[in-house]
């Protein structure tokens, strides 16, 4: 059956990014039925290649004019839409419940739902369904730019295609690979951007320009949240604070704050958040006020604390996980990996990305992600080549173009 299985995976190749064999292999073994999907579009069109500005120098009359088009979201974005729709593509051949989930962008329940049937393939010793599911956890979990779940996921399905000597198998994976640490360095660039746009607002802003410091302010906002960046987003209202309050723009200096405010709690930066409400002016903001937005930042930092815990209890799954996976008591190790999913579903995402590295170190390691995601990419266009996959090396081609 199994070889059988092989010959038909790499009869009908499915030219998407997520599993060409997933909807085939478990049509297979569920119905008998090849199912053979059209073509997907190419993953991404050519980009741009995005530059990281260098930040404004002090002795400079003027700062180093950054770029505050939507070039790195755009390019973000496209990964993300072609994403959901080849996910989407390859959920139909599981199950149409599984498709709506991804559509309606419930993320959390959906990687429940595949960590179950994960679960069950592993009961029935279903390596080739198992790998299949694992790269299509680890799909979703790039597209949440979770990459470190995404590498944990994918890297098990490698061991898995490995062991079965699957060379399409192992170059599906390679090419998630390649493109988890092709996010890892897109980030690092939207960071690196968004850095030095909040450098030339607030040179801006000293240098008394308030209209074209709101304009890059709000750029780095921008761009920091798309990436999940709350704690810098923050500092950056903080920034806007203080422009309108030079102004004298009271309402928004107090929108402004507030906003800030509510980040840094919900970040675990409690002082922080209740530094920048002591900075607006008394007569500003009235009394009731105040208590409302005390309470809610206090309820925010409470929030984050319970997120903390489920976090913690989270990694003692995990570590019951790969000690029975270790023990070879597959089933009941997954059953702590689920215990382990259904922790983090609770957890808000400004709490489990409470701690980033800092830009310089982000894009420090990008450098590292860029040898990476080459490395991984070419593997994967060298075996779709020797198989005659041309649309997927083509796929892979483009992502390899998006490095640089």
């Amino acid at each position: 059956m199994y070889s059988l299985l092989k010959r038909k995976i790499r009869l009908y190749p499915i030219v998407s990014v997520i599993v060409t064999g997933l909807v085939s292999g478990i049509l297979m073994f569920e119905s008998g039925m090849i199912y053979a999907p059209a073509a997907a579009p190419a993953l991404v069109s050519s980009a741009t290649q995005n530059q990281t500005t260098q930040p404004a120098s002090a002795e400079q009359d003027q700062p180093a004019e950054v770029s505050t088009d939507n070039t790195h979201e755009d390019l973000i974005l496209k990964v993300e839409e072609s994403l959901v729709e080849e996910t989407h593509r390859s959920i139909k051949g599981i199950d149409p419940r599984l498709a709506k989930l991804l559509a309606e962008k419930d993320f959390d329940t959906l990687r429940d739902e595949l960590l179950k049937i994960a679960s069950v393939a592993v009961a029935e010793n279903n390596k080739v369904r198992l790998g299949y599911i694992l790269n299509l956890l680890g799909q979703v979990s790039i597209q949440e730019q979770d990459l470190y779940s995404a590498k944990v996921y994918l890297l098990e399905a490698l061991d898995i295609f490995n062991g079965l000597e699957d060379e399409i198998g192992i170059a599906q994976i390679n090419m998630q690979l390649g493109r988890t640490h092709l996010r890892s360095r897109q980030i690092a660039r939207v960071a690196g951007t968004a850095y030095d746009e909040l450098q030339v607002g607030r040179w801006y802003l000293v240098h008394k320009m308030p209209t074209p410091a709101e304009k890059y302010i709000r750029s780095s906002i921008r761009r920091n949240l798309v990436i999940n960046r709350y704690g810098s987003a923050a500092s950056a209202y903080e920034s806007l604070v203080r422009l309108y309050l030079d102004e004298g723009n009271f309402p928004e200096a107090s929108t402004a704050a507030f906003e800030s405010a509510r980040m840094f709690a919900a970040s675990g930066r409690i002082a922080r958040a209740r530094k920048v409400i002591e900075s607006l002016p008394a007569s500003i903001t009235k009394p009731w006020q105040l208590a409302e937005l005390q309470g809610e930042i206090d309820l925010r930092y409470q929030e984050y604390q319970d997120g903390i815990l489920q976090i913690e209890r989270a990694r003692d799954y995990r570590r019951l996980y790969f000690y029975y996976r270790g023990k070879g008591d597959q089933e009941r190790a997954w059953k702590f990996r689920l215990l382990a999913s259904n922790s983090l579903s609770q957890v808000s995402k400004r709490t489990l990305f409470h701690r980033q590295q800092g830009v310089l170190a982000l894009l420090y390691n990008s450098n590292e992600a860029k040898e990476l995601a080459e490395e991984y990419l070419v593997k994967a266009k060298d075996t779709f080549d020797l198989n005659g996959m041309i649309n997927l090396s083509d796929e892979t081609e483009t992502l390899n173009l998006q490095i640089y």
